[in-house]
């Protein structure tokens, strides 16, 4: 399935053309340009709640590490939070849901709004084993889409599952050890500040009161949930120049 949330004519036209790649996601869902933000959401959930256990779910729009949507920040433009849309996603998708989501859509850091949506997921407890793949680099709004099917081999995108540990009778535990675990893809590719990440290994974790980031070089950082997510990007840049 692939959703674009954006009203651009440029991107709702790049998915529907028939050499993007945009026909291995299956279903596409166009939401009408003259609807507000809560007709658009519907849309989304709508969609979501008719999506197979396992069936590949892309969402295409502009976007930032924090928000995807339309480009501006008008009064009838679009946009979603990584918490908003981690609440839509628990709210409407199956229960047995596995993924993967891809977010087709601009990013900068490795703290991006696909990684940012697994540790809000985690946080609701929603989508548990999901993986999110997400770019670290600005996405054209022609940019065609990559196969569902290959998604673990891309040399482009970051990886992040939503973990957190369920005991066996189906109650959450509250041991230590539990959350999103974020991979990067493929070999190193730099981000719009020059900081190398992709093969670097870095992973990052929540784990109940704290958000957990740890280096192969021995550095580890622990953060506690709610900090400033432009805070915790400094840091992790910060340590990763540290460690060079």
């Amino acid at each position: 399935m692939l959703i674009v949330c954006t009203k651009d004519p440029v991107v709702v036209g790049a998915a529907q053309a028939q050499r993007s790649g945009a026909g291995s996601w299956g279903n596409l869902v166009i939401i009408d340009p003259r609807f507000n933000q809560a007709q658009a959401t519907t849309v989304i959930q709508g969609a979501l709640s008719k999506a197979g256990d396992a069936e590949p779910v892309c969402f295409s729009a502009h976007g930032n590490d924090n928000e995807i949507g339309d480009a501006g920040t008008g009064r009838n433009d679009w946009g979603w939070s990584r918490e908003r849309l981690a609440w839509n996603l628990s709210t409407a998708m199956p229960r047995r849901f596995s993924g993967p989501i891809l977010i087709h859509a601009c990013a900068k850091n490795v703290s991006n709004f696909s990684a940012g949506l697994a540790v809000a997921l985690d946080h609701i407890r929603a989508l548990n084993g999901v993986w999110i793949y997400g770019y670290q680099r600005a996405v054209p709004s022609t940019a065609g889409f990559p196969d569902p099917r290959y998604l673990d081999r891309s040399r482009e995108l970051y990886a992040t599952q939503v973990s957190y540990r369920v005991s066996h009778d189906g109650t959450l535990a509250a041991a230590a050890g539990d959350g999103a675990e974020a991979v990067p893809q493929g070999a190193a590719s730099s981000g719009a500040d020059g900081g190398s990440y992709a093969g670097n290994g870095v992973s990052h974790a929540s784990h109940g009161d704290s958000y957990h980031a740890s280096f192969p070089s021995g550095y580890t950082l622990d953060i506690p949930v709610g900090f400033n997510f432009d805070e915790v990007r400094r840091l992790f840049h910060l340590v990763v120049e540290n460690a060079r």
